[in-house]
């Protein structure tokens, strides 16, 4: 699923900590069939 926000054809070395904190972000806001449409932030507050 990062592929979906980090191109495959990026070079590594040039990802900074702020473009991963933002695709962290956006794919723990993404809802999920298999978590009945929540997201991964929702499901996580409901055992916190």
């Amino acid at each position: 699923m990062l592929h979906r926000i980090l191109p495959k054809s990026i070079d590594i070395t040039t990802i900074t900590q702020a473009m991963l904190d933002k695709a962290a972000d956006t794919l723990n806001n993404l809802p999920r069939k298999v978590l009945g449409y929540k997201t991964p932030n929702e499901m996580w507050a409901q055992f916190v």
